[in-house]
């Protein structure tokens, strides 16, 4: 093992046993007692999960993952769709029945506040974690005006 220039050293006591075991396992592999303790430590720590080195182990727990969490996205995305379906039906329900009680002379008014709340409804989905309400204040500003 080698030392990059990066390395910091560090005094480690050991117990007379340990220091013992370190000393033979250096002895057998033909190499320094720091280069042992770096590669017991190193060792430890990935298996502690401190050290994430290992490739091969971490893309075979993000694949087990996704295959267990998929059929729950899946579901969500679904439940997603039918709550959107929901939502539309609801808005075109009322949009309509507004539409019918109002006079006729007044109906192409509400016709254009509906395509501007549409646009502003369209603009709403594009923000990023911006303040929401701030927008819908401006866009009840807009409709007002128009």
């Amino acid at each position: 093992m080698t030392i990059k220039k990066t390395s910091k050293k560090e005094s480690v006591w050991f117990d007379e046993n340990t220091d013992d075991t370190i000393q033979r396992i250096a002895a057998g592999e033909h190499t320094t007692v720091s280069d042992v303790i770096r590669k017991l430590v190193d060792k430890g720590m990935k298996t502690e999960g401190y050290k994430v080195e290992d490739d091969r182990l971490y893309d075979m727990v993000k694949t087990a993952l996704v295959e267990i969490s998929k059929p729950q996205v899946e579901r969500l995305a679904a439940i997603s769709a039918k709550a959107t379906q929901i939502s539309a039906a609801s808005y075109f329900l009322l949009f309509y029945m507004i539409r019918m009680m109002l006079p006729e002379d007044r109906r192409d008014e509400l016709d254009d506040t509906a395509a501007t709340a549409r646009k502003l409804g369209i603009e709403m989905l594009k923000l990023r974690d911006k303040d929401i309400d701030a927008f819908i204040r401006s866009g009840i500003e807009r409709i007002k005006d128009e």
